[in-house]
């Protein structure tokens, strides 16, 4: 019986994902229309974040994105500046598949923000108790996540990718380590070590995405911090809540 459940509770929370995709497919659709706008002009069309050759990949680690830009002259301030050179990678991988194709990069920015919601939507069933409502109120905050107009900047605007990527590795990072903690039975050194690079490399794409990544061990070890067994129903639905409002 309990196997039964567990395998209904799966097929509901793929369908519930499914259901989470359209959803964003059908709010963000128009932005397929739009052109590059503010920012993207600098960044993508002029080439100010895109990597195009050997010393661009050197300089895109080493240097801010301020200094990056001016890289072929110009003045830029070097005392500080955004590090963000997973960013400039995406964008300059989509350049080199798409050209000046905007509505290219506009579908990826919906991609990845389905990705974010998905993430939320598992995570959201790991933390919170297994009881019979808690997949209903999960689901619900979550489609308002990926519906809302609180998120319009950092889906429809190309630029604002940058945003979503930090997250969306982050997330995968933090779905990771709680799937880590849930599974008891796996005691092998292997897959431990395994797991253990798979949650950093995560991390260290979402700090290199942007700077909230940092955010993310925090949220983690605050997780550890209060045995989940022993907490109410309303203070794990608030946690599941300040995760969300942390992404957004």
């Amino acid at each position: 019986m309990n196997s039964r459940n567990r395998s209904h509770q799966r097929s509901v929370f793929r369908r519930r994902d499914g259901l989470l995709v359209f959803s964003i497919l059908l709010t963000f659709s128009t932005v397929l229309c739009c052109e590059f706008v503010w920012l993207d002009h600098s960044e993508i069309e002029d080439a100010g974040y895109r990597v195009n050759s050997l010393d661009d990949l050197r300089r895109v680690f080493t240097t801010s994105l301020d200094d990056y830009q001016f890289r072929h002259g110009g003045e830029s301030d070097s005392s500080g500046g955004y590090w963000r050179p997973l960013y400039a990678l995406s964008i300059s991988v989509d350049w080199w598949l798409w050209g000046n194709n905007p509505v290219a990069f506009h579908a990826e920015n919906v991609i990845w923000h389905c990705l974010v919601v998905l993430l939320l939507h598992r995570i959201g069933g790991q933390i919170l108790p297994r009881k019979p409502w808690t997949a209903d109120a999960v689901f619900l905050s979550t489609f308002l996540f990926a519906t809302l107009p609180i998120n319009a900047q950092s889906v429809t605007w190309v630029s604002g990718r940058k945003d979503m990527m930090a997250a969306a590795f982050g997330l995968l990072a933090l779905y990771r380590a709680l799937s880590v903690d849930a599974a008891t039975s796996d005691r092998t050194v292997r897959r431990r070590i395994r797991n253990i690079v798979e949650i950093v490399l995560a991390v260290s794409c979402s700090v290199l995405s942007k700077e909230s990544g940092f955010i993310i061990p925090v949220i983690y070890v605050a997780l550890l911090w209060t045995d989940t067994s022993r907490l109410s129903v309303p203070v794990m639905a608030g946690r599941f809540t300040a995760m969300l409002v942390t992404t957004a």
